[in-house]
């Protein structure tokens, strides 16, 4: 009966179905493809398990792993393109942030090369994007996130601010991603050391105003003032740099982040604004020379329209409105006759 046995199993077929099951569930790993051949390997080892059940064909252990695989296989693809997808979207942090990020600061600096050939040749930067794009240059409208990117002129289409909403994809929060600016055109020149040329230009420039004002406050005074009247003009470029001057002399002085926030509002860098205007009411607290010089009323007006103007311009800071409503009462409680009405600040 054992001979017997063992010549009827003999004479049966490994079962074709089992084969390609196990075939198709080790290949069921190849990204891409992995899903639907991974399905296609379960359906064929249960049908061949079924068969085999029935004592048709042999291959059980064939069959199970062909399906044991394919399973996996699913599973391995839906794992690995849920975390790519996660990573490469989702994800504010990691590699592919990084990546993102780095390759965006290269299509900011790509597109500001693009717009100054533009501008030699017309004599203005472009008033769109496409305005460049349809006579050669060019440029992209979107950064690495996918996320169009923020491009307006001003002064006549002869200065311009352009920037990328970051890995949030929210404009006006911390992880924006800024053009480059040089440092005399960053607050406080970004905590670098400035090149030689830029220092002795300074010191001359100061030492001429102090001379002219007699004392370091005076001077910060004054520099506050010119940067004000540059800001006025829409020279947002020449604003920073009186204020970061005034900053070298009095770095205390409240009044002097009230600047920065006003020109950071003016480029619609509404994070670091807002953070230079608290750091301004902070000092406001200890030295009071804004309530002294009576300019109280203005500068929580201008607070107020930076809070309005992140919040009517760009989606999600729905909190910005009580906020800047809040600010507001304050500037009128102060002074009622201000002409202190909610607008979009600056920009």
């Amino acid at each position: 009966m054992i001979n017997g046995k063992n010549s009827k199993t003999a004479n049966k077929q490994t079962s074709g179905l089992a084969i390609t099951s196990l075939v198709l569930g080790i290949f069921s790993f190849i990204p891409l493809f992995g899903v639907p051949l991974g399905i296609l390997a379960v359906i064929f080892g249960v049908v061949s398990f079924s068969k085999i059940k029935k004592g048709e064909r042999v291959g059980k252990k064939l069959a199970i792993a062909g399906i044991i695989l394919g399973v996996c296989g699913i599973l391995f693809n839906v794992i690995l393109y849920s975390s790519l997808y996660y990573y490469g979207f989702v994800a504010k942090k990691g590699v592919f942030v990084d990546l993102k990020t780095n390759l965006t600061r290269e299509i900011l600096t790509t597109n500001a090369g693009q717009l100054e050939l533009y501008k030699k040749t017309y004599g203005q930067y472009p008033l769109f994007f496409a305005d460049a794009e349809n006579v050669g240059y060019k440029v992209s409208d979107s950064d690495a996130f996918g996320k169009p990117l923020e491009y307006w002129t001003f002064q006549q289409q002869q200065d311009y601010f352009m920037f990328s909403a970051g890995p949030d994809k929210i404009f006006g929060t911390e992880d924006d991603l800024i053009e480059s600016f040089p440092i005399n055109q960053i607050p406080m020149y970004d905590g670098v050391e400035k090149p030689q040329d830029l220092k002795e230009a300074d010191e001359q420039f100061i030492s001429e105003v102090i001379n002219l004002s007699k004392t370091k406050e005076n001077a910060s005074n004054q520099l506050q003032s010119l940067g004000w009247n540059y800001l006025g003009e829409g020279d947002v470029r020449t604003a920073i740099k009186r204020f970061n001057q005034a900053w070298l002399l009095n770095p205390e002085d409240p009044g002097v982040y009230w600047g920065f926030g006003a020109v950071l509002g003016f480029r619609r860098e509404y994070y670091s604004s807002l953070e230079m205007f608290s750091k301004a009411l902070e000092l406001e607290g200890k030295s009071h020379l804004l309530e002294k010089s009576k300019d109280l009323p203005a500068f929580f007006c201008d607070f107020s329209n930076t809070y309005y103007a992140r919040y009517s311009i760009y989606l999600g800071h729905d909190d910005d409105l009580a906020k800047s409503l809040e600010l507001q009462n304050k500037s009128l409680s102060l002074n009622p006759q201000l002409n202190c009405t909610l607008h979009e600040a600056y920009g």
